[in-house]
């Protein structure tokens, strides 16, 4: 009961992060349409079930008191991981699905050096607050594959209507989401670590603001999906 009254006490405090409960939307219609789904789809519903353990972690840890900086961190990777997997799936060129495929493991290897150099002794929660190279290359990597994809899209003229294919709305949200967080992972870094801190008011809940609605955007896009084509 105490833990519970801690977890209600900080969505008292911070009800932005309610919108955890927003991430079942998509879950659910993916789980609906499980079985008319392409291997990117199901990639993305595993992903959208990592999230929404891995942001419940975060809130519980948040709300005890306990350090999240670790989940966050971890999330990083895990992420990259599952959605440049999605991306893979939707590319037809194999020089860049290949290109796609060799970049994970480059990708987990950075990550991995930099969480390990970033919890040496002598570094402060602020100086590791944020993933700070791997979390901006995350950002670039993604937005290439998703211009990549409209690229390969606009050339071959396949999709008719845009705003009707479930693949193309769903990348539309990731790139509105990486768009913002290649600003904004530097910047939170750098702020974070001010001995002085600044008072940014609403600025400082953008990201926050950014995922709700990719999460609204990508509940549209699964909505969209009507056969195992899912284009």
């Amino acid at each position: 009961m105490k833990t519970l009254r801690l977890i209600l006490l900080f969505f008292e405090y911070y009800p932005i992060y309610l919108s955890v409960f927003v991430t079942l939307i998509p879950i659910g219609i993916l789980v609906a349409k499980y079985r008319k789904l392409e291997v990117g789809f199901r990639l993305l519903l595993i992903y959208l079930i990592c999230k929404f353990v891995l942001d419940w972690a975060m809130i519980y840890t948040a709300a005890t008191g306990q350090n999240n900086i670790l989940l966050h961190n971890l999330h990083v990777p895990l992420r990259y991981v599952l959605l440049s997997s999605m991306m893979y799936q939707f590319l037809e060129s194999k020089k860049l699905r290949q290109t796609i495929k060799w970049m994970i493991p480059i990708f987990l290897m950075l990550s991995v050096g930099e969480i390990y150099v970033s919890y040496q002794p002598g570094n402060s929660d602020q100086e590791h607050f944020w993933v700070r190279y791997i979390g901006v290359l995350e950002c670039i990597l993604m937005l290439l594959w998703i211009l990549l994809y409209f690229y390969e899209l606009l050339k071959s003229l396949k999709v008719v209507n845009l705003l009707a294919s479930a693949r193309f709305v769903t990348v539309v949200a990731w790139m509105f989401f990486f768009a913002s967080r290649v600003f904004f992972a530097p910047f939170l870094y750098y702020y974070a670590r001010m001995h002085g801190r600044l008072d940014l008011g609403a600025l400082d809940l953008i990201p926050d603001y950014m995922d709700l609605l990719t999460i609204l955007i990508l509940a549209v896009a699964v909505g969209l999906i009507t056969s195992q084509n899912n284009d």
